[in-house]
């Protein structure tokens, strides 16, 4: 497991989306050695100190680690879903649900060809890959 903040990225949080496609790539060529990854990521990019009056903090900004914003942490997911599958070492299920987010690039009624899946009783975004061997 490799966390891609930190040390890796000599603590600037922006730097994250780099170390994990590097990670990707590792993957990809047949790395064995990384089983997962950890992103710092929230809804608002950066973090800010806890302080005493809490009306002065701003929403969906960290108060602990520096993070990457929910739409950088998408587009990891989502590149990382590309680059990924066709080596079959991930499954796009498991990222599909990690994108399911209100306002995201896909959201409940259609899948990623467009096709509506409600209608056929299946979960939504059920069937992206055909040859998914799920």
């Amino acid at each position: 497991m490799v966390d891609c903040s930190h040390a890796q990225t000599n603590k600037d949080y922006r730097k994250q989306p780099e170390v994990f496609a590097a990670l990707c790539e590792q993957v990809r060529a047949g790395s064995r050695a990384i089983m997962g990854a950890m992103l710092e990521s929230f809804i608002n990019a950066g973090n800010q100190p806890l302080v005493a009056d809490r009306s002065q903090l701003k929403y969906g900004v960290s108060i602990t680690d520096p993070c990457i914003d929910w739409p950088t942490t998408e587009r990891c997911l989502l590149d990382a879903a590309e680059a990924l599958a066709p080596s079959g070492r991930v499954r796009a299920a498991a990222l599909r649900a990690l994108v399911r987010a209100p306002g995201t690039i896909q959201n409940d009624a259609t899948d990623k060809a467009g096709r509506g899946t409600e209608a056929a009783g299946q979960m939504p975004g059920a069937n992206l890959d055909a040859n998914d061997p799920r």
